[in-house]
């Protein structure tokens, strides 16, 4: 039996699939102490330029990884705050077509994000984008968006962890 590319794709994809959708599960834990994280250290907030931090949700939320995967409740819920803090008004007509459907029935989560704890949520969700290989897409557009986000998350980590270690 020969397989199709696509086909040989989809197998390799799997494990992959299974690891991430098994760290998601099983580590909450780490995504508590990440919130927990900005809601101790909230007042850093306010020194992040909000220019830069517009990155993370304009013109979309940060995916759950892929090309096309829109965002898990919370990070839509986070994109919320953030878009609401920034003064931004939510506008799914700068999202790319294929995401914006899929993302649609997605309902954020029932969390009550602080500013600077939705920040640190998408910055998590970039991190494991990165770390898991869910941003190493060939489209040109992902491509320079993901770099952006890396160049814009750099900003605000350095800033952030300066501002904590001094406090």
């Amino acid at each position: 039996m020969i397989l199709h590319p696509t086909e040989l794709l989809g197998i390799l994809a799997k494990p992959t699939e299974y690891y991430n959708e098994s760290y998601r599960e099983n580590h909450d834990p780490e995504i508590d102490k990440v919130l927990q994280f900005g809601r101790d250290h909230g007042n850093v907030f306010g020194r992040l330029d909000r220019t830069d931090l517009k990155a993370f949700i304009v013109p979309e939320c940060v995916g759950e990884g892929g090309l096309t995967e829109p965002p898990n409740k919370y990070v839509k819920k986070a994109s919320e705050v953030l878009r609401g803090e920034l003064g931004i008004a939510y506008d799914c007509e700068k999202c790319r077509s294929d995401k914006k459907e899929r993302c649609k029935g997605i309902q954020p989560a029932n969390h009550d994000f602080q500013d600077f704890e939705s920040l640190i949520r998408i910055l998590y969700q970039i991190r494991c984008n990165l770390f898991h290989g869910e941003k190493l897409d060939p489209n040109e557009w992902q491509k320079k968006r993901n770099q952006k986000l890396v160049r814009k998350g750099n900003i605000a980590l350095k800033i952030i962890l300066e501002e904590v270690a001094g406090e």
